[in-house]
């Protein structure tokens, strides 16, 4: 019998998860990366999730990207391709590494922008943040982890997802091009850029966004097709 998708209620040592994973890659990316951001659901307080940290590596331009392929096989990560969506790459973890799911993005693009936006509005939002949590949670108990679950419990969320991002670029830009772009800029800086979810007292960021431990790696599933929120 195929176990069931794993969602879990928000763990506040993910943030300490992901500042492992941080330190671990910097000095691998230094010269390449603009910043190691913490995306996906994991990254929002109070957020349910599946419990794997979902990092964005971020550079200034697509043509460091070879560079940045060649220096993380190196550390044991194999290159995947986009997996369906343009723009981000993604990368497979090495075997002894705890679970991580990491991506590669320009900063500025449509895939940069759809994670640290959405990942920020969420932040100052948890009224949103019940609300996402709660659909996760009741289609987790729908699917199954296999290969067409993924994709189905996937597909069910794609709606509020897309509903939250709507709500994003139009709070952001008061406009949106037809590719669903932002059209003004000007005013992205102080989103874009990394920044730390707000002190509670189950929450102690300890940089960008921060973590620790170690998990068995269970079988990795091929369909990340998904954004990582």
């Amino acid at each position: 019998m195929t176990d069931g998708i794993v969602v879990s209620a928000y763990d506040p040592r993910w943030p300490e998860r992901f500042e492992h994973l941080r330190q671990r890659l910097a000095p691998h990316v230094a010269g390449l990366a603009v910043s190691i951001e913490h995306v996906g659901s994991t990254a929002v307080p109070g957020c349910a999730a599946k419990p794997i940290i979902d990092l964005d590596i971020v550079l200034s331009e697509r043509a460091a990207l070879p560079e940045l392929i060649s220096r993380l096989a190196g550390q044991g990560y194999q290159h995947e391709g986009d997996l369906g969506i343009r723009g981000r790459e993604a990368f497979q973890a090495p075997p002894a590494a705890c679970e991580h799911h990491l991506y590669c993005v320009v900063s500025g693009t449509k895939p940069h922008l759809d994670h640290v936006l959405l990942r920020d509005y969420l932040r100052q939002r948890p009224a949103e943040v019940q609300r996402y949590s709660a659909l996760k949670m009741a289609l987790a108990q729908r699917f199954t982890a296999d290969s067409e679950g993924r994709a189905a419990y996937s597909a069910s969320k794609s709606a509020l997802v897309e509903e939250l991002t709507a709500k994003v670029l139009r709070g952001v830009s008061g406009s949106v091009h037809p590719c669903g772009r932002i059209r003004r800029f000007s005013r992205l800086s102080r989103l874009v850029a990394p920044t730390a979810p707000q002190r509670t007292d189950s929450h102690r960021p300890t940089g960008s966004d921060r973590v620790t431990g170690a998990t068995k790696r269970p079988e990795r599933p091929t369909d990340r097709s998904d954004r990582p929120a």
